[in-house]
């Protein structure tokens, strides 16, 4: 059954106010230019065929609808631009399936004639294989196929190909895959009771080791706290200053000891001194005594020293005041004076050296001091000269005995503090440099002690508890616990390590997935393993279409070996050639050779491209006719002709329209749309006689 368009309707195609129409088997509307006819044309494309879209139409703002008739199952559908359904949902499927050009092959929109644009002439090999061959249906497919799929092969079980496109698609999905399967395995490592579970439970052990050392370094910090208080206790017992005091006093009572010795020593060199001096004071009294009587009948023994010293001291006032003469009187009044006082002294002394008694002193005196005495005199000078020496002595015995006393207290006060700083130490007044270098080396040793108690306590991060635990004191070891928080430190360091490649993870794992790093790790996953599953579907989908594809194409290439016979044998049908022949009175044989295309007549080839416009036109309206009538063999549809004949010479119109009328009687429907006064009058005149009532005329209003 023909498929015909039964009614057009619609209002506001400028400049047409209002339009309704039933056409019937060939249709001539007329008007001049802007009078709609095109835009008429562009409403029946926009209503019925999906692939008019390709014919640049301008938008359409009229109302209406085509009404088709000759639908199985859809008669009286209304078609409009607006609406969803198009003529292709509902025409029967040729054997080489419908052409996606078809609006082109049934439509020419404002004398346009060209089947492919883009073709010299207006007609290639891609417009033959649409409408001639089902190898156009296979390019169409193949098309569908992207290019680098079709260079690609499966080669050892692999896709190998250009990496762009669907195979670089494919890579980038299994390269996320790998990255994916890649954060799986580090989720594993993460997860599981791997390194990190290890290293928390012996960063635990390492801890309490820690806390256990820290105990006891607290212990042994009150340990060192009691050890300074003891020594410092016995450090005030023996203090510093006082063993400086008590060496002082060792130096002074062995100094006091030496100078001891040595008066001693001196005294005793002195003693015979001090027997002489007694002798002579004994002797002086003897000598005196026996010499009494014999100046007591005399005058006083100092009568004439005492007037020879007067008479010296007046001889000198008279000389000086320049008495000369009475001066020489005192002179030796002086003299004589000083003579009677020797004579006196001289009969004393031979007085006293004749007694008895001062005989025997005399003699003594000699002995004793080897020297000759003459007397009193003699004796007094002995004494007077022995005086300073007894004096000396006595002086020394005097500072023999006081420097024993100091001696004596210094000893008392050495012993008491050796007794009390060496108690049981009976032998250390006998050997005091001995007590002295043990006192020393005792506070030394205390000295020492003090300041590595301190040393220690400094070096301490921690204060003493007075009065805390000491009993785990030994427990502790300094370097042990340095080691242990030096492990504790690595382990950490290794943990924050497996923290920060976790935290990395989650950041790749966000990366990959778009979630929030703040979220924890295990909520990470059901997001990533979902994204798994959907690149694994991509991939095995886009896997499948890429084999298809490579089948598709190995099945086109295979086809495509017969593709220009096939051609060339569908352009040599008769359904072809006839109306070719009928349109152009010329040509009646087209050729494909390479991609070009050529005419022939009774002579001699041209190339379409080489034809005059109007020839051109001729021939593709022919070919048009000829292949739309054998694509839809047995089923006729509708043919749109907007001017398609107005490049044709005038000689050659009349056939181009009995070859439409020709194309009319087997069942088509043809409409035409023209300007032109002569084509106009050339269907008036050949149509009615040829279809009757079957025709109608339209003559678009101004």
């Amino acid at each position: 059954m023909p498929v015909h368009i039964a009614e057009i309707s619609l209002e506001g195609l400028t400049p047409q106010p209002e339009l309704h129409l039933f056409p019937r088997r060939v249709n001539l509307i007329y008007g001049r230019n802007e009078h709609g006819k095109t835009r008429l044309v562009e409403f029946i494309l926009a209503s019925l065929l999906r692939s008019g879209r390709n014919l640049n139409l301008r938008t359409v703002e009229a109302n209406g609808y085509v009404r088709v008739s000759g639908l199985a199952g859809a008669e009286d559908t209304r078609f409009n631009p607006r609406g969803r359904q198009r003529l292709e949902d509902h025409l029967p499927v040729p054997e080489a399936g419908l052409p996606p050009s078809l609006a082109r092959l049934l439509v020419v929109k404002g004398a346009e004639n060209a089947l492919q644009a883009d073709a010299p002439g207006g007609l290639g090999r891609a417009a033959l294989k649409e409408y001639l061959s089902n190898q156009g249906i296979i390019d169409r497919i193949q098309d569908r196929v992207p290019k680098t799929t079709r260079q690609a092969s499966v080669i050892d079980g692999r896709l190998t190909g250009p990496q762009n496109g669907d195979l670089k698609k494919r890579k980038e999905i299994l390269d996320r895959l790998a990255v994916i399967d890649r954060l799986f395995t580090e989720i594993d490592a993460q997860l599981s009771d791997g390194p990190l579970g290890q290293m928390a439970a012996k960063l635990a052990a390492l801890e309490e080791a820690v806390a256990d050392q820290k105990a006891a370094r607290q212990q042994y910090v009150n340990r060192l706290a009691e050890q300074r208080a003891e020594y410092q206790q016995r450090s005030d017992l023996l203090p510093a200053h006082e063993i400086l005091h008590l060496e002082a006093d060792i130096r002074e009572a062995r100094q006091c000891k030496e100078e001891i010795d040595r008066l001693t020593q001196a005294c005793r060199e002195k003693e015979p001194l001090a027997a002489d001096y007694r002798w002579l004071e004994a002797a002086l009294q003897t000598y005196r005594t026996s010499a009494a009587p014999a100046a007591a009948q005399d005058d006083p023994i100092w009568l004439y020293p005492a007037l020879s010293g007067l008479a010296i001291v007046f001889t000198a006032v008279l000389a000086l005041f320049g008495f000369p003469w009475a001066s020489l009187v005192t002179a030796l009044a002086a003299l004589f004076t000083g003579w009677l006082a020797y004579r006196r002294l001289r009969r004393e002394s031979e007085a006293n050296f004749n007694a008895p008694e001062n005989r025997l002193i005399t003699t003594e005196f000699e002995r004793r001091f080897n020297t000759r005495c003459r007397g009193l005199t003699d004796l007094q000078a002995q004494k007077t000269a022995l005086e300073q020496e007894i004096a000396q002595l006595q002086h020394q015995t005097d500072l023999i005995k006081t420097i024993s006393q100091r001696r004596a207290e210094l000893n008392r006060q050495i012993e008491t503090r050796l007794a009390l700083w060496l108690p049981g130490e009976t032998t250390a007044m006998a050997d005091l440099p001995s007590a002295v270098k043990k006192l020393n080396d005792a506070r030394a040793a205390l000295d020492s002690s003090i300041f590595q108690v301190e040393l220690a306590l400094k070096s301490t991060p921690v204060q003493p508890i007075i009065g805390g635990e000491t009993r785990r004191a030994a427990e502790f070891d300094a370097a042990r616990l340095i080691n242990l928080e030096d492990d504790i430190e690595k382990l950490k360091e290794q943990m924050e390590n497996v923290n920060r490649q976790k935290t990395i993870l989650k950041q790749r794992i966000c990366d990959v997935t778009g979630e929030s790093v703040t979220r924890k790790l295990e909520e990470l996953i059901p997001t990533l393993q979902a994204m798994r599953a959907e690149l694994e579907r991509n991939a095995r989908a886009i896997t499948a279409e890429i084999l298809a594809g490579i089948a598709v194409t190995a099945a086109a290439g295979e086809l495509r070996a017969g593709e220009d016979t096939a051609l060339q044998s569908a352009l040599d049908d008769e359904s072809i050639r006839a109306p070719l022949l009928a349109v152009t009175g010329r040509y009646d044989r087209l050729d494909l050779r390479d991609n070009e295309i050529y005419v022939t007549d009774r002579f001699q080839s041209f190339k379409l491209d080489e034809l005059s416009t109007g020839a051109q036109e001729q021939v593709l309206l022919g070919l048009r006719m000829g292949m739309a009538s054998r694509l839809f063999e047995g089923q006729p549809l509708f043919l749109i002709l907007d001017d398609a004949f107005q490049h044709s010479d005038w000689q050659r119109r009349p056939a181009m329209v009995d070859e439409v009328l020709r194309l009319a009687k087997t069942g088509w429907q043809i409409f035409y749309l023209t300007m032109d006064d002569h084509l106009r009058d050339l269907f008036l005149e050949k149509t009615p006689p040829e279809l009757g009532e079957d025709f109608l005329y339209v003559s678009l209003k101004e």
